[in-house]
């Protein structure tokens, strides 16, 4: 004789089935979420060391300044320093300073006006400071400086850049021929 099953029955059956799917499926997504979590841990304490092992190593200020400074390079993209580039020149033997990177459109009187520098530094501005608006990147504010250096007989130079620009400036511009120091 044949079972005739009817809706009780299977409501029945269906609804003990029912939260063991529930929660099957519930320890699954709770299991990839504590494993997304965990994920995300490790990678957010990956980060963090090499952030703090790249703070670190940051280049330090020289304590002394070099005996000889032909001229000074300041490479455009931080606040404070073209007058940082100014005091050097103020301070040591270089008789002049080139600042790589500015704009196109902008030129040399519209940088000073910018700049609320002394009379002092607007005079030295004014008579030691060239600019250069060829330089896009680090590698072409190399070049630019390159090129200034041969033009005006310049061997020892000083830059004057961020410190943590500092590493990758120092290795694209001694790949210059030029024989700067």
């Amino acid at each position: 004789m044949p079972v005739i099953k009817t809706d009780k029955h299977l409501a029945t059956k269906d609804s003990q089935v029912e939260p063991q799917k529930k929660m099957t499926l519930f320890r699954a997504s709770r299991h990839k979420i504590i494993t997304s979590f965990g994920i995300a841990a490790v990678i957010l304490f990956f980060s963090a060391g090499l952030f703090q092992h790249f703070v670190l190593t940051l280049p330090q200020p020289p304590q002394s300044l070099p005996q000889q400074i032909d001229g000074i390079v300041v490479a455009t993209g931080g606040q404070g320093r073209i007058h940082t580039g100014l005091v050097l020149l103020e301070q040591t033997n270089a008789r002049t300073m080139l600042i790589t990177g500015v704009g196109s459109g902008i030129d040399k009187n519209a940088l000073k006006n910018s700049l609320n520098l002394s009379t002092a530094q607007s005079e030295l501005f004014a008579c030691c400071v060239e600019i250069d608006s060829t330089a896009l990147d680090t590698a072409g504010n190399a070049v630019a400086t390159e090129k200034w250096a041969a033009d005006n007989q310049l061997s020892n130079l000083l830059l004057v850049t961020a410190n943590y620009h500092l590493p990758r400036a120092q290795i694209l511009f001694s790949r210059l021929d030029s024989g700067l120091s």
